[in-house]
């Protein structure tokens, strides 16, 4: 029988014109949509406070004051996301309406890995991809301190990467090429500190007398750290690993003022 075949060909040209005109009716319903409010969702303020509803909520009034009662379709989305992702603290914005008439914003904040304290007393914080952000007055991060005769990394970043980010999911970036490969070194150890948990509970501060003469200040404890210069820094801190467990297994840690890595095969410890 060649009824179905017709049948189906009949659905399917019912169906195509109910899709357009839907289509069609959808977006004349979506000029008449006013904006009846922002929606503002930090999705990592848990565990950061860079970035506030607060803050954002103000910035968008401030400078894109044609939002609240206008039409959604006459806010430009791509300007505003685009204008959010440049301020300090934002990792990453997206911005887009619903049929609810709510302009929403959602956000990711940079998580930091060290704050640098410069020899001017300037300073900025780092964050995981080697980016440099200001710190904020009103609230701090509780990570590593790197201070002494250094100045900030210029440039904006350590690292130049090649982006592989998505949407608001954290997903890895390779590292294309280093801007200072002094800052670089510096990045790639701090990294290292802050992976492991051990070393993230223990130091508090790195002290940059010069680049080739670098130092830990533990948070418990009273013995500096002599890292010298970085290179081979895992290796050294294998060596202060064992140094530790030989120390406090015999009770004698705090007799040391000093524990020097510098050495091949031995740390140098000299004494109170």
């Amino acid at each position: 029988m060649k009824w179905k075949p017709i049948a189906a060909r009949v659905f399917f040209v019912v169906f195509l014109v109910f899709l357009v005109s839907g289509f069609y009716y959808a977006g004349g319903q979506a000029d008449a949509i006013l904006c009846r409010g922002v929606e503002i969702t930090i999705l990592d303020s848990g565990e950061l406070a860079f970035v506030t509803k607060a803050r954002i909520r103000r910035y968008i009034q401030d400078n894109f004051p044609n939002v609240m009662g206008y039409p959604l379709l006459s806010i430009n989305t791509a300007e505003l996301e685009a204008n959010l992702n440049d301020l300090s603290g934002v990792r990453e914005a997206q911005v887009y309406y619903g049929v609810d008439g709510y302009l929403r914003v959602r956000l990711l904040q940079r998580e930091p890995v060290f704050r640098i304290v410069s020899a001017t007393g300037a300073s900025c914080y780092v964050d995981r991809y080697g980016y440099t952000f200001p710190v904020d007055r009103n609230y701090t991060a509780r990570v590593l301190l790197v201070t002494g005769n250094i100045g900030l990394p210029s440039g904006g970043r350590l690292l130049e990467k090649k982006f592989q980010q998505r949407g608001l999911l954290p997903q890895e970036e390779d590292v294309i090429a280093c801007r200072d490969e002094r800052w670089n070194q510096m990045f790639q150890f701090l990294t290292f500190l802050n992976a492991d948990p051990l070393w993230r509970s223990q130091f508090a501060q790195v002290y940059v007398a010069n680049w080739g003469h670098v130092e830990l200040v533990p948070r418990l404890g009273s013995q500096l750290i002599i890292m010298g210069s970085l290179d081979n820094f895992e290796y050294k801190m294998n060596k202060l690993y064992s140094a530790y467990r030989s120390l406090l297994k015999d009770n004698v840690l705090d007799e040391y003022a000093t524990l020097d890595l510098q050495y091949s095969n031995q740390v140098v410890g000299v004494r109170r």
